[in-house]
């Protein structure tokens, strides 16, 4: 693996809605990797990005994408992809969503690779997740299908090869996949890709059972086989304020400057449409999950919702903290991390949708 000569990695370290689609995004147009890999998770992921083009006048223009389970390097055309081992997949759904990527006139050919080891989501699986759904997840088919894979009784890729081939993707054995003539000649730059968050992970997770059946730490993208002396940066993103999906209580009953943060915001789920609850930024929480990721760049975004709503609170100590201005909040967040995640080189405060 000598020709790989750094690994980017993109965490989730809150709850999941954070913005890691865009963070992604923005690092393949500028950081010059070769490969995107999706690690953890399935359907139940949702990646919302913009990609540019220019009107006759050159004015900038957006258009949105949402993936769900192809990794985000499908949207750039020079970028490969591959989903690692540990990911689950809806044949059905991934076939729909190749084809919404070529109908925006992106070419998937040769760029995607799927381990032969992931796991199929099957019918089954999804009737099981709608008939038992407990704690408010998505319903695809997502623990049952990791559950199956516990007890060693579930489907893998490697039974539909030839399904996945007719798609235009390539199955591949990631024992073999790093060290294959196809990595050795393309690739010398990689970013590992996460899904969901660091309070949704099966293992770290502090409201279990209200949690996904995947891992979505560092250990998750270690997972895949990269070799980790080559780690470069590992970006821990986060929001400017919380927000989560589920059946758990979340939001405080009553309070009017959430609601009009939700709907400044546009806080509803790309996967369920389902309205997300929103709470202030837990700092304590963050620090958390930036030091057991081992992260040493920080990106909190949606800085500009609260900026427009003139509303700066988090949570510190397990108390509710008020500033009068942004650039109160935002140094007391640079310096909560000096001084308790020490290993944060750079904290970034995004103020767009399209970009860092």
């Amino acid at each position: 693996m000598n020709n790989i000569e750094f690994v980017d990695v993109v965490l989730d370290v809150r709850i999941g809605d954070v913005g890691k689609g865009v963070v992604s995004y923005d690092l393949l147009k500028t950081h010059s990797h070769d490969l995107c890999v999706k690690f953890n998770g399935g359907p139940n992921a949702g990646n919302t990005i913009y990609i540019e083009s220019s009107d006759n006048n050159n004015t900038p223009t957006y258009k949105k994408m949402v993936l769900h389970m192809l990794p985000i390097g499908m949207a750039k055309s020079d970028v490969y992809n591959l989903i690692s081992s540990d990911c689950v997949i809806d044949i059905e759904k991934l076939k729909k969503e190749i084809e919404y990527v070529k109908s925006y006139g992106i070419d998937i050919t040769g760029r995607l690779f799927i381990s032969k080891a992931c796991h199929i989501i099957t019918k089954e699986n999804i009737e099981y997740d709608c008939q038992n759904n407990l704690v408010g997840s998505t319903a695809s088919g997502i623990g049952p299908t990791y559950a199956n894979k516990m007890l060693r009784i579930g489907k893998r890729v490697e039974d539909y090869a030839e399904e996945f081939e007719a798609m235009g993707a390539q199955v591949v054995d990631m024992r073999k996949f790093w060290t294959s003539e196809f990595v050795v000649n393309n690739v010398k730059g990689v970013l590992l890709q996460g899904s969901q968050g660091f309070e949704l992970d099966i293992n770290w997770c502090g409201t279990y059972p209200y949690c996904t059946s995947s891992t979505c730490t560092i250990g998750g993208a270690i997972n895949t086989g990269i070799p980790i002396r080559k780690l470069r940066n590992i970006y821990g993103i986060a929001k400017i304020y919380d927000t989560y999906v589920g059946k758990m209580e979340f939001q405080p009953p009553g309070d009017e400057d959430l609601i009009r943060i939700g709907d400044l915001g546009r806080e509803y789920g790309s996967t369920t449409g389902r309205r997300r609850q929103c709470n202030y930024l837990n700092l304590d929480k963050l620090k958390e999950g930036l030091i057991i990721n081992n992260c040493n760049i920080c990106i909190i975004n949606k800085v500009d919702i609260v900026a427009e709503l003139g509303i700066f609170r988090l949570y510190h100590n397990n108390e509710l903290k008020e500033f009068s201005v942004l650039d109160d909040m935002k140094n007391f967040i640079i310096e909560q991390m000096s001084i308790y995640v020490p290993d944060i080189k750079e904290v970034i405060f995004s103020y767009s949708p399209y970009r860092i």
